[in-house]
């Protein structure tokens, strides 16, 4: 079945397949093109890993195809009875439709700022879901031990 990412095609699918991207945070719309399209629109968050499932079931003509986003568990097992197949299209042209990667961000080095400055920045970098929880604890904890 052909699987689409914001009207780009990446590949077909088959028995026992998978696909594997690393996109940028935003909003993505996932189609499956069979009998029928199902689509499955997924807010990507930075540093998280998420798991799609195809249903796969016998429709009038074709087979028929229901996405839907599944835990890691059970996730990780549809992985490990699969296999990984290549997409069509290079993970750089799989860009989400509303993204913070899409606006002008200035880059400014954390270098002369002080540790409230750089807090600041730390907090606004996380609520705008470019670094995880984890990595945000980590980073704070550092900039405390500057003090």
């Amino acid at each position: 079945m052909e699987v689409t990412i914001n009207g780009k095609l990446v590949g077909h699918t088959a028995a026992k397949s998978y696909f594997h991207f690393n996109v940028d945070p935003g909003e993505y719309k996932i189609e499956s093109h069979s009998e029928n399209i199902s689509s499955l629109t997924l807010p990507v968050q930075a540093s998280k890993i998420y798991f799609l499932w195809q249903e796969v079931k016998m429709g009038v003509w074709k087979a028929r195809s229901n996405l839907q986003q599944v835990d890691e568990k059970t996730g990780r097992s549809g992985v490990i009875e699969s296999k990984l197949i290549a997409a069509s299209a290079p993970e750089s042209e799989i860009k989400p439709t509303n993204s913070i990667t899409q606006t002008s961000t200035k880059i400014t080095s954390t270098e002369n700022m002080t540790p409230d400055e750089k807090l600041r920045k730390l907090q606004d970098l996380k609520e705008k879901g470019l670094i995880s929880e984890d990595d945000f604890s980590k980073k704070k904890t550092q900039i405390l031990k500057e003090l």
